[in-house]
């Protein structure tokens, strides 16, 4: 609790302080847990290191037919990490009011793997029923949790409230759309040709 307490206490002194309580957060609460366990792997709590495969992506974004197919041209690539160390700091600010405004406006789809640990189905259900703005928040705490079903299997667990689809998938952890390929394929084309909200009347 102390941890926790220090991370939102450098949170709240606002801007200046972020990378501050990055470290707190995952070099402290991140690696003790790792050394804690032995394992490695943050993203999956049924796994406790990665597997080599995972980072064959490396090798599929430099093919030409890859390239192509996103538009990068003959851009370096370096996994994004350069990126990611620039902003760390970005990591501990909310986006909490940000997703309200959209949620407002726009049909959203927010999934995690029921096995995921950095985006836990507890921790974005708690964020979801402590929304400040959002209309829906209301209807969200009230409504019932529905099977999500692929051919007849139930793979996952769905609120569909106004704009949201919150779904929780099974047997899947960070990395849901390799865990779970078809399903995921599944949900995807089902959100983005609006099958996912067939059922409600959006303006």
């Amino acid at each position: 609790m102390t941890m926790e307490k220090n991370v939102k206490s450098l949170i709240a002194k606002g801007k200046g302080y972020e990378i501050e309580a990055w470290e707190e957060h995952f070099t402290r609460l991140v690696k003790t847990a790792m050394e804690a366990t032995g394992c490695t792997y943050t993203y999956d709590v049924r796994q406790c290191h990665s597997d080599p495969e995972e980072d064959n992506y490396k090798v599929y974004v430099m093919y030409n037919t890859t390239r192509a197919a996103i538009h990068v041209g003959n851009r370096s690539f370096d996994a994004g990490w350069d990126v990611y160390d620039k902003m760390k700091g970005e990591i501990m600010l909310s986006s909490k009011s940000d997703l309200e405004f959209l949620l407002d406006r726009y049909r959203i789809l927010i999934y995690e793997g029921n096995a995921d640990i950095i985006c836990n189905h507890p921790s974005v259900v708690t964020m979801l029923e402590n929304m400040k703005t959002w209309k829906g928040k209301d209807e969200y705490t009230k409504t019932k949790t529905e099977p999500f079903l692929v051919n007849g299997k139930v793979v996952g667990y769905m609120k569909s409230v106004k704009n949201l689809r919150h779904l929780a998938l099974r047997d899947a952890g960070h990395m849901a759309p390799r865990n779970i390929p078809a399903e995921a394929l599944d949900m995807f084309e089902r959100f983005i040709s609006g099958k996912m909200f067939d059922d409600t009347i959006i303006p």
